[in-house]
Formats: structure tokens, sequence, C-alpha cells
């Protein structure tokens, strides 16, 4: 016996921006992709990018005519995805950071200075660790998502 795996697609890449048709197409796909995730398990992917989307070469769907032989992009990698308006620890970088993030972490920034310059006075040390995104907890909401999505337009249109 013998296992392997089938591939689905083939990666999406800045090749699809040639016909616009097409790439409306593929946006749509994704634009409806996370609209269901974000309605029917209440999802939020936190990943959206460029590596985690295929397109479907081997697509069929009931929803598609005949003459409608495009094929259909596909998001993949799940592995960071959070139910919406549960709390979890930020797993991304600076570039797509919600910004309400950014100032959360401002602020303990700001409240980590203040402690440190009132200790230095009293001529005690600072055993605070630093603040960062990865121990900075938030709730994901859906339109983080789209904000992924902007992003992930900008990288194809200027890699």
């Amino acid at each position: 016996m013998s296992f392997r795996i089938t591939p689905v697609g083939v990666p999406f890449n800045a090749d699809c921006l040639t016909d616009p048709d097409v790439f409306m197409g593929y946006m749509e796909d994704l634009l409806e992709a996370l609209d269901w995730c974000h309605k029917n398990p209440w999802v939020v992917h936190r990943d959206v990018r460029v590596r985690n989307l295929i397109i479907s070469y081997s697509y069929s769907s009931e929803n598609l005519s005949p003459q409608d032989n495009r094929h259909q992009l596909v998001l993949i990698d799940f592995d960071l995805a959070a139910k919406i308006d549960d709390e979890t620890h930020y797993e991304g970088g600076y570039i797509c950071c919600p910004l309400e993030l950014l100032q959360k972490i401002k602020q303990q920034h700001t409240e980590q200075q203040f402690r440190r310059m009132q200790l230095q006075q009293d001529g005690e040390f600072d055993t605070d660790e630093r603040c960062s995104l990865s121990s900075c907890k938030y709730i994901p909401q859906a339109f983080h998502d789209y904000q992924g999505v902007l992003i992930l337009l900008v990288t194809l249109m200027y890699p």
C-alpha cells in the first residue's frame, strides 16, 4: 500500500494579474471564502497572504455554468484561525497587526517607561518584561481578515 497527497491546485502568484477579469474572479472567490468563514463557523483566518492561496484546477460546482471554465481560488492554511470574539494571542507581524493591538502595546510601553522612571528615582531596578506582540491578547474580528486582503493586493501590485 502506498500513500500520496494529490495536489488540489497550483500556487497563486503575480502571474494571475495578467487578465483583469480572471483576477477579479479570484478576488471574488477570496471574499466569498472569508465571508463564509465569518458567517458559518464564525472564524477569522488571521493569515491571508499569497502563500495561503491556491488555484484549483479540478473544480466542479453546481454554481458554475458550462461556459464558466475558470479555475477557483481556494483559501488554505487555517492553523492560525480563531473564533470571532474569543480572546487569543496575536501571532502575526507588525505589517498586518490590528490597530487596536498596536495601541494597546503603545499604552503598555508608556506605562512601563513611567514605572521604570519611578523605580529609578527610588533606586530600584525594573524586572518587567518588554511589551511584545506575541505576549498581547486581542479579540479577532472579521475586518482584520479584510485588512489582510488589502495588504495582499498591495503585495501583488508592488512586489
